[in-house]
């Protein structure tokens, strides 16, 4: 053992060793060698030791153990490629007077042997093809191998698939090209060095007889027969293989014909190998045909069905045909659809964790009908992954157009289809960007259309990690659709779609509709979303917790349309909403009894279902949060005055009626709408919307109105209230709007033939100088030019602390002063 000291070359009384077989390996000779990624162990022993640190070559890795008395050394890894080959490992000791020992052995890493090997294939035979004919070999590999070295006879064709362990080879095709040859294949490790190589003789025979199909799939009735041409030379005997009961598959080689027989019932589809020879014994390469009766009967078709409609478009030979019935793919049976059903769509395998990973039935449908027949999709999955629906993309709209090779012309529909069971979500996020995509029918709608869809399932999410989640941006995220998780880039159509399941959320999800999660629009682009005649039932269960802001936006017919402008056209929710916020200041943002939070035309849409929340939404000081609870819509867009273009997001509200209660501690509470605000391109617009439900605070809360709780802006006409307001306020509560809160002084506002008959009840506590009006309440102290005409108010108040005005009040120093009223109105509007 060798030690010096810089300062001293004298023997210091320390000891410090490293062994191999009870042998000192720190002689200024040794070299360890170890192949690369391998490792070892060496005995240690020492005393009188203080500290130790450790130099070692690029890519290596060694490590002193004291409690365990060894040393691990470990080789690079053979894939990286700036490790050094060679070098030492230093050992500098230090003693307790802090004197420096240095220590040394010599390493270097090696490759280890390579193994390569074709599986199946004796060497000393020669490979027969048939002309342009193709195999497939699978090969063994070390891992160390990281390329193959592929030579071969020109005119002949070889591909290596070191990931797949396949070899493809091809045979030329044209005649006077080489009919014999060899391929020659070598591993390669990632240093480039070239192992045994190995030697294929290849030929092609004239006598390998030759059996094509010019499609994979053909349809056929039940209980019907069909022939399948083949084109074939040297065939002579046919055989098939896994042919299901019932079937029967009958060669005819003279005349060139498969007939086929389907049963009346049973197995729907028939995945047959079909095996031939030549006249002498040679084996033709196997071939595969599948026939199905005609449309969907299996979920076997529907995983299929992705490719043949691909092909379709793109012109290439498809088998198409075999899905459809009259022009349309048809659903020709009930199906139960559980998790071992379901494949990973596009970019999304299992190896790859579960925030990246997506599932579905069908992954991709555009360009056709898909017509149910009125038959049930049942569903018993628990997806623990981020995306799932029966259709992952339905529509052929994308952000940069079309689809190549479609024009958007009504193509793509699902009709007369029901869904059924229960969906159980345990997936939880690990980053905000995570963000969870959950409907029973589709995850993606781009431009789709929807005709008679009804879905009766079960969707639960519950999350259990909430106590360990570092910020909120963990649950501020995800969507949820009764039949659409989100409408991607517009364009699409609902019509006479129902959901009569139920939504239960344990935790945090930000988009919940019940026909519809969230409704984007790609780019600022006008391609409006058109629902009708869609109708909700199912209840929504919300527990949030404690302290954890989701932001949630919840909407029976749909979730959030913050930037978009759909058109809802006389659709209904009966459902009831009932939220938990377990008195923290954790928060749904907005709820709807149409659409949770957004814009969007809404035309004779009516909601009868009751928003209750049970805890009041606090912030960390303990006062109520900004949030908005109303009949039709909760709260706003979020689309920038600034950055709207020429295009229009608005509140354009007419002849909706609120029949549902309201019951909770938002700030804003509204019997149609609880806060319409940053409409842009043109006026939020009310006309002849009617409040029958009652609005009630639970606790003081800032503003509560019988039509919209906070207007910014806003024009208003023919709309009535006759739904009690009841609780406590601190800021302000009217029959029509009960806060105008920063209307743009450029624009001249309206309120034009609108009545009030509800009673306020506002027994609880409120904040001295709240304000009561039969009308609106203006808020702010700013101008705003607001002509009050022809209306109408008739109610009573009760309660301590207000300031009680017939037809307008102002709340503080609110300015009025460009306020005109009418006659009409202050005649008309009475405090009983």
């Amino acid at each position: 053992m060798h030690s010096c000291t810089k300062e001293d070359t004298k023997p210091i009384p320390l000891e410090f060793n490293v062994l191999k077989n009870g042998n000192t390996i720190l002689d200024n000779k040794t070299v360890i060698e170890l192949n690369f990624d391998e490792s070892t162990t060496f005995d240690l022993t020492m005393s009188g030791v203080a500290s130790i640190d450790t130099e070692k070559p690029a890519g290596w890795d060694c490590a002193v153990i004291k409690s365990e008395k060894v040393v691990n050394l470990k080789a690079p890894s053979s894939s990286d490629s700036e490790a050094e080959r060679e070098g030492a490992i230093i050992f500098k000791v230090y003693d307790a007077d802090g004197k420096l020992f240095e220590h040394s052995f010599g390493v270097k890493a090696t490759e280890a042997a390579m193994s390569f090997e074709l599986i199946d294939i004796n060497l000393e035979e020669t490979l027969l093809f048939r002309q342009g004919g193709t195999q497939t070999i699978p090969f063994s590999a070390s891992k160390n191998v990281v390329s193959i070295k592929c030579g071969i006879t020109d005119g002949w064709t070889a591909t290596t698939d070191l990931d797949s362990k396949m070899i493809t080879i091809t045979a030329p095709a044209e005649e006077g090209m080489n009919e014999e040859g060899e391929l020659v294949l070598a591993p390669v490790s990632a240093f480039g060095t070239e192992g045994e190589a190995v030697t294929l003789k290849v030929k092609i025979s004239r006598d390998i007889p030759v059996m094509t199909f010019a499609k994979t799939t053909y349809g056929v009735n039940a209980g019907s027969s069909i022939e399948i041409p083949f084109e074939g030379s040297y065939v002579s005997n046919v055989s098939f293989e896994n042919v299901p009961e019932g079937w029967n598959f009958e060669a005819d080689v003279k005349a060139g014909k498969i007939v086929v027989t389907a049963p009346a019932s049973g197995a729907s589809r028939a995945e047959v190998t079909v095996n031939y020879e030549s006249p002498v014994g040679l084996a033709g390469e196997a071939n595969t045909i599948c026939c199905k009766f005609f449309g969907i009967n299996c979920v076997e078709d529907l995983h299929a069905l992705r490719t043949a409609i691909d092909d379709a478009v793109g012109e290439k030979n498809s088998d198409i045909e075999a899905y459809l019935v009259n022009g349309e793919v048809k659903l020709n049976t009930d199906l139960t659809i559980t998790d071992a059903d379901l494949i990973h769509v596009d970019g999304s395998a299992a190896e790859k964790s579960l925030a990246d990973q997506r599932k579905a039935v069908v992954s991709k449908f555009y360009n056709y009908t898909f017509n149910g027949g009125g038959h049930t999709v049942t569903f018993d999955i628990n997806p623990d992954y981020c995306r799932f629906g029966f259709f992952y993309t339905f529509g052929a709209l994308y952000s940069d157009g079309v689809k190549a090779g479609i024009t958007v012309d009504d193509k793509t529909l699902l009709k007369d289809i029901n869904f059924a069971g229960t969906i159980k979500i345990s997936y939880t996020t690990t980053g905000k960007s995570q963000g969870m995509a959950i409907a029973p029918v589709v995850v993606y709608n781009k431009g789709g259309k929807m005709l008679n869809v009804n879905s009766s399932v079960e969707l639960s999410s519950t999350r259990d990690d909430l106590e360990s989640l570092a910020n909120n941006d963990l649950i501020k995220q995800g969507q949820i659709g009764g039949i659409t998780s989100i409408d991607q880039f517009g364009r699409c159509e609902y019509k006479n779609c129902t959901f009569s399941g139920k939504i239960t959320i344990d935790g945090g999800i930000q988009n919940i509709g019940g026909i519809v999660g969230y409704a984007d629009n790609y780019d600022g682009k006008m391609l409006q979303s058109v629902i009708t005649g869609c109708k909700n039932t199912a209840d929504f269960s919300i527990h949030q917790k404690a302290g954890m802001h989701s932001d949630a936006y919840i909407g029976g017919i749909l979730g959030s349309s913050r930037t978009s402008q759909p058109i809802i056209t006389d659709c209904e929710n009966k459902g009831n909403f009932n939220i938990d916020l377990e008195n923290g200041f954790g928060s749904v943002q907005s709820c709807g009894g149409i659409i949770g939070s957004g814009y969007g035309t809404l035309v004779r849409c009516k909601n009868y279902g009751n928003i209750t929340v049970y805890e009041c939404a606090k912030n960390a000081s303990g006062s109520t949060v900004n949030r908005r609870y109303g009949g039709i819509i909760g709260g706003p867009g979020t689309i920038s005055t600034s950055k709207h273009g020429e295009n229009v997001f608005r509140h354009n509200l007419e002849n909706c009626e609120n029949h549902g209660n309201i019951k909770g501690a938002s700030s804003m509470m509204g019997g149609i709408v609880g806060r319409s605000e940053k409409n842009t391109g043109e006026k939020a617009i009310f006309k002849g919307c009617v409040n029958y439900g009652t609005v009630e605070s639970t606790e003081q809360v800032m503003t509560m109105g019988g039509i919209a709780a906070v207007c910014n802006g806003g024009d208003f006409y023919n709309c009535i209230n006759r739904g009690t307001i009841k609780g406590a306020i601190e800021r302000d509560a009217a029959g029509i709007i009960g806060s105008i809160d920063w209307s743009d002084d450029k624009h001249d506002w309206t309120i034009d033939g609108c009545e009030n008959y509800g009673n306020f009840e506002l027994t609880g506590e409120n904040k001295s100088g709240a304000v009561v009006a039969g009308i609106a309440v203006h808020a702010k102290n700013a101008k705003a030019r607001y002509s009050v005409t022809n209306c109408k108010a008739s109610f009573s108040v009760t309660g301590s602390n207000l300031t009680k005005e017939p037809a307008i009040g102002k709340y503080g120093n609110a300015i009025i002063s460009a306020f005109t009223i009418d006659e009409a109105t202050k005649n008309n509007c009475k405090i009983n």
